[in-house]
């Protein structure tokens, strides 16, 4: 109930690589696409393949992107700070 639309650019991985400018160009319809037409609040980059493209599909769209890489590795270092790690409670 959260998510407003899940949404694919029609890129596969390695054409990530190969034309970025490409990448971005369909990314960025895909956002506006569902910001205008899902009311979208945020676009998640949904692929590791698009670690990096988060500033330029922002710009491209006005719409908050998330970098799911990004933020993996955030939420990987927030628990090592904390001290916590895999639980050994029933192993």
């Amino acid at each position: 109930d959260r998510c407003a639309s899940v949404r694919a650019s029609g890129m596969a991985v390695l054409d990530l690589e190969h034309d970025p400018e490409a990448a971005v160009e369909a990314i960025a319809l895909q956002a506006a696409r569902a910001d205008e037409e899902d009311r979208a609040e945020v676009i998640c980059l949904g692929c590791g393949g698009m670690a990096g493209l988060m500033e330029r599909v922002r710009a491209a769209t006005g719409v908050p992107v998330v970098d799911g890489v990004a933020a993996a590795v955030t939420i990987a270092e927030g628990l090592v700070r904390m001290s916590l790690s895999t639980s050994k409670v029933r192993t």
